[in-house]
């Protein structure tokens, strides 16, 4: 019986062990990316949101440009993740508002609207140029 008792607590540490380590290893977000939730985006002032998906293999080849871009910059930038939200009504409501169709998708809100979008075509995965004249003309502070 001890045995089995105590083959039973070594399994459950092993288990929170190593989905610690994995949920650690395949988070959504980095210090790059501010997650940030549809109310957010939809109360946000003025911002760069990042828009994608960790199911959507564009974004999943695009986010590391991004980050790559914004740690040279030393910047952050808002990440919707829409799967959190797919079964949402209000998130194809905020997308309409957005008018976003595809993703990924970087959106430039000032004084609460959507002034300017950019969605990644299949070239512009690997271009930072492409990324930094977007985020440059973008006329906000970084």
């Amino acid at each position: 019986m001890k045995k089995i008792i105590l083959s039973l607590i070594s399994l459950t540490v092993l288990i929170v062990f190593f989905t610690t380590i994995s949920s650690a290893n395949t988070g959504d977000t980095s210090e790059s990316f501010v997650p940030v939730t549809e109310q957010q985006v939809n109360q946000m002032k003025n911002g760069v949101v990042y828009i994608g998906s960790d199911s959507c293999p564009d974004c999943i080849n695009f986010k590391p440009t991004l980050e790559s871009y914004l740690k040279s910059k030393g910047q952050t930038v808002n990440y919707f993740q829409i799967d959190k939200y797919v079964n949402d009504p209000d998130m194809r409501d905020l997308m309409e508002r957005l008018n976003v169709e595809y993703i990924p998708t970087i959106v430039v809100i000032q004084n609460g609207r959507m002034i300017k979008s950019w969605v990644m075509e299949d070239n512009d995965a690997k271009t930072l140029d492409v990324i930094s004249n977007f985020l440059m003309s973008s006329q906000l502070n970084w």
